[in-house]
């Protein structure tokens, strides 16, 4: 073993998925003169190093999958030396910007592999553009990380929750009512729809997410998630005229080619009873420009050029070089996501600013802990929210929709 490595808290990889990897990769992929033992860490916790400006991380390698990508992206690095040079900057950039958080340090790090990789794999060949189904590789590998589950409870996602929350009882009947939370990941919202008292089934393409929810509504045992499925937003597992409310927060961002929007925006419609109410979310098109704005991302060149095709074609697609800007999705116009509402056969009803121009406050924190200043600002965003003008300020857009045989006294806009 070299001086400037060493083992950290290891054990054996098991033998079955060694068999595994090297039924992909071959035997000459798998480090160490004794194949049947390839080191991981023991635990979830990461160490990092120090020899002289080196960093060491050391992640968990959760499935032989990861373990795969690991030796794929290292083996890759010979005859890549721009990538092998590009990495080891990478790294140096991230060590000093994470110096007291190796997790970030180490999904930062995460990213770039997985980026690469996605390279390799377009450069033999496959469409970057191609739709990935509502979760590919990258996109899953995104929220794998573990990121989602917190997101909401800092900084302007404070905000984001806040307004999803009141949108959505706003739009949905009284409970008890059947809701379908499709991509409801780790039960951000499913957790209090369920305690609200409705019946909340949560679908989700992501297994890790599902075991988050599947804990979070093991905490709340008085009011449970009804279930919580695998599953894919345009293939759902339940009947026809089966739910009340049709929950989309997440999947219209993943599906990057309109057919495959306007498919899972039908099948919500399918399982809808009449009159039943989709509520979907999408990220606007200009959010990107406004956060490079915000956060100075803008002073990076290859964040102008992502942003230049975000703004012009809404197709957003990190560069492997840039690991902790967000994956693979598209941003929408306000008005192509009511269109592709119509187009699944739904009625579309409006589409309203979720953040407004709020989320871009530099002071935000302080603004959101006074409890008399949030109310404020909650008012004035509920008085801009249907303003065409300044819809696309927003980070996120919502429409209500309902099927086209449901309106009457029920009308979603009555409902404010």
């Amino acid at each position: 073993m070299s001086s400037s490595t060493r083992e950290i808290n290891c054990l054996p990889w098991p033998k079955h998925l060694v068999r595994s990897a090297t039924g992909i990769l071959g035997t000459s992929a798998l480090p160490g003169e004794k194949r049947s033992r390839v080191m991981v860490p023991r635990c979830q916790r990461m160490a990092r190093e120090p020899f002289g400006r080196r960093t060491i991380c050391m992640s968990v390698l959760k499935t032989v999958a990861e373990l795969v990508k690991h030796l794929a992206f290292r083996n890759a690095l010979p005859a890549r030396p721009d990538v092998a040079q590009a990495y080891a900057h990478v790294k140096r950039d991230l060590a000093d910007q994470f110096v007291d958080d190796v997790y970030a340090y180490a999904e930062a790090k995460g990213y770039f592999v997985e980026g690469v990789l996605r390279s390799a794999a377009e450069g033999a060949g496959s469409d970057r553009d191609a739709d990935p189904g509502q979760m590919g590789p990258e996109i899953q590998a995104y929220y794998c990380r573990g990121r989602e589950a917190a997101r909401c409870q800092g900084g302007s996602g404070q905000l984001e929750f806040a307004r999803i929350q009141e949108l959505t009882r706003r739009f949905l009947p009284e409970p008890p009512a059947v809701v379908l939370d499709v991509g409801g990941g780790p039960a951000t919202h499913a957790k209090w729809l369920a305690a609200d008292g409705h019946e909340v089934h949560l679908i989700d393409p992501v297994e890790d997410l599902l075991e988050v929810a599947r804990e979070s509504s093991a905490a709340q045992p008085a009011s449970p998630i009804t279930s919580i499925t695998l599953g894919e937003a345009r293939a759902l597992p339940y009947a026809d005229g089966s739910a009340d409310a049709v929950l989309l927060f997440g999947p219209l961002y993943h599906l990057t080619q309109c057919t495959a929007r306007v498919e899972a925006l039908r099948e919500a419609c399918r399982v809808l009873r009449s009159g039943g109410v989709v509520v979907a979310i999408a990220i606007s098109r200009f959010s990107s420009a406004l956060d490079g704005l915000l956060r100075r991302f803008i002073d990076d060149d290859a964040f102008i050029d992502m942003m230049t095709r975000d703004l012009a074609e809404g197709q957003h697609r990190r560069l492997a070089e840039r690991a902790t800007y967000f994956t693979t999705a598209y941003l929408h116009l306000p008005e192509e996501l009511e269109a592709e509402a119509n187009d699944a056969g739904l009625q579309a009803e409006e589409t309203l600013a979720i953040q407004g121009p709020a989320w871009l406050l530099p002071d935000f924190e302080e603004r959101w802990a006074d409890e008399a200043h949030r109310a404020r600002m909650m008012d004035i965003l509920q008085r801009l929210e249907a303003e065409p003008s300044p819809l696309g300020a927003s980070g996120h857009l919502a429409s209500g929709t309902q099927t086209m045989t449901g309106r009457g006294r029920d009308h979603i806009s009555d409902r404010r």
